[in-house]
């Protein structure tokens, strides 16, 4: 394999509170060399085309298509192929635009999987193997969402089937909040009002791009991780939407660039994607500029955090052009969207992350 060395990589770790520290500041600093630059295999044998993202659904791989029918299922063991469903149209059991947020639960032997879907404003929890055995969307319920939270959205989790958290990027209003929670029989959303301070001004049609997240969450921990793509920042909440670390990172491999220039080019990324295990919160950092990204120059970098805020290992990859994720945790296997231009490589690409 490939080798990088990544040098001097200073973790600054910030205990703080909504808006201001609360007491205690750590500084980690580690020297990283001679990382494996993980090399991609094309996931064979999927009739997919046009992929959106993926996710697990317990021991199922799904596949989440632009077009209808929406949803894909594959067996985790062997990649066997389970079934397809998901209709595009304006009916109750009808989908626009579907987004699967890696969330499902299990319930008397049943699995069920949330997804959203912003033009209809609606979250719904879909029970799989009822709808894998008629090949149409089986609801357990449907529910309408405040249209300001849902067309604002970059993420979105439910928890016990009553609280809804996300994390608002629409027009920017300081009286908002960067993240919500929802209770849907009471009507009611809380905000959380944490704008971390920046270096220096930036124009106000600017602010909702400058804090741009990718935001996870682990139910068991009732924890709230928040990659954020053009600062440089993961954020750790609790369920009250309480700050409580958040990690900053610096190295030869990138700058903190002007807020100013966030749309051209020239800006940096950091994060681009999250994915929320059971065990570890990923995220994929590009470290570099957009036209790298797009240009698929450079490596991209696989992020891997404890639910209580520690980087645990970091993974180089020997791809930047990669989108969306989902990480088969029990297997060690990553499963990436590839967004690379060549038609002979398969739309799925599969990493060994051990």
């Amino acid at each position: 394999m490939n080798k990088i060395s990544l040098a001097a990589l200073i973790i600054a770790i910030y205990s703080c509170g909504q808006n201001n520290n609360i007491g205690y500041q750590e500084t980690i600093s580690n020297e990283l060399s001679n990382i494996e630059i993980l090399k991609g295999k094309e996931v064979p044998n999927l009739e997919v085309l046009n992929i959106e993202t993926v996710g697990i659904v317990d021991t199922m791989l799904m596949i989440v298509s632009k077009y209808d029918p929406f949803f894909h299922f594959y067996g985790l063991n062997g990649l066997s192929y389970l079934g397809s469903f998901g209709e595009s149209g304006e009916g109750p059991n009808d989908f626009i635009y579907p987004w699967y947020n890696n969330q499902y639960t299990k319930d008397k032997n049943e699995i069920y999987f949330y997804v959203s879907d912003f033009t209809k404003n609606n979250l719904s929890k879909i029970n799989l193997a009822k709808s894998l055995e008629t090949g149409e969307v089986n609801l357990e319920w449907s529910k309408r969402l405040p249209s300001k939270l849902m067309r604002g959205y970059t993420n979105i989790f439910i928890n016990n089937d009553s609280m809804v958290y996300g994390h608002y990027r629409g027009p920017y209003q300081e009286n908002l909040g960067r993240f919500f929670k929802f209770k849907i029989n009471e009507n009611q959303i809380s905000w959380s009002g944490y704008f971390p301070k920046l270096n220096k001004n930036i124009s106000f049609e600017n602010y909702p791009r400058i804090y741009y997240s990718f935001v996870g969450f682990n139910q068991e921990k009732n924890i709230i991780a928040s990659a954020m793509q053009h600062l440089n920042r993961l954020e750790f909440l609790d369920s009250n939407l309480k700050i409580q670390k958040y990690l900053s990172f610096e190295s030869h491999l990138g700058y903190i660039p002007s807020p100013d220039n966030i749309r051209t080019l020239d800006s940096h990324i950091f994060f681009n994607s999250s994915y929320s295990g059971k065990k570890f919160f990923y995220s994929l950092s590009i470290n570099d500029k957009t036209e790298s990204y797009i240009k698929n120059k450079g490596n991209m970098q696989l992020y891997v955090f404890t639910w209580e805020g520690e980087l645990h290992k970091i993974f180089l990859l020997d791809k930047m052009y990669l989108g969306y994720f989902a990480i088969d945790e029990d297997n060690s296997i990553m499963y990436v969207v590839n967004f690379g231009e060549d038609k002979e490589e398969k739309p799925l690409l599969q990493y060994q992350i051990k």
